[in-house]
C-alpha cells in the first residue's frame, strides 16, 4: 500500500540540486524580480516543518507559512510546478506581530514575459 509512495517526487528530474546553493527568499529581494520553480521539498528542524524550492540554478527556503500551501497541491499541479510552471514574484518585506517576514505572490508562468521564460528554461535531458 505504501510502496508506491516511494515513487512521489516533487523535484523535475533534470535538476541536479546536488551542488546548489539555498538563498532566504528575504536575500533575493532586489535581486531577483521573479523565481521560476521547478520542484520543492520539506524539511523538518527544530523550528519546524519548512519547506524549499528550487529554480533551474538554487534552492531558496521560504517562510513556513507556505507550508501548508504547498502540502496541499494536487497530484496534476505537482507535475505543473516540476514542469516549471509556477512562478513566485512581487516580493516585498513586511512586519507582522511574529516578525519581519517576506510576502510574494503566487503566479502562472504563461502570465510571464518571453525573455523571463526563455531565461529561465531547464535544459532537458
Amino acid at each position: 500500500m505504501f510502496k508506491e509512495k516511494n515513487l512521489v517526487s516533487t523535484i523535475n528530474p533534470n535538476l541536479n540540486i546536488s551542488e546548489f546553493e539555498y538563498f532566504k527568499l528575504k536575500e533575493l529581494i532586489g535581486r531577483r524580480k521573479a523565481l521560476r520553480i521547478y520542484g520543492f521539498m520539506f524539511n523538518e528542524s527544530k523550528f519546524g516543518k519548512s519547506v524549499t524550492v528550487f529554480t533551474n540554478e538554487f534552492g531558496v527556503n521560504l517562510p513556513s507559512r507556505c507550508v501548508e500551501w504547498f502540502e496541499n497541491l494536487t497530484d496534476e499541479e505537482v507535475e505543473a510546478v516540476k514542469e516549471g510552471k509556477l512562478v513566485l514574484t512581487n516580493f516585498k518585506e513586511k512586519t507582522t506581530d511574529r516578525g519581519d517576514t517576506v510576502i510574494f505572490d503566487y503566479e502562472d508562468l504563461e502570465n510571464m514575459s518571453k525573455d523571463f521564460i526563455n531565461e529561465t528554461e531547464i535544459a532537458v535531458d
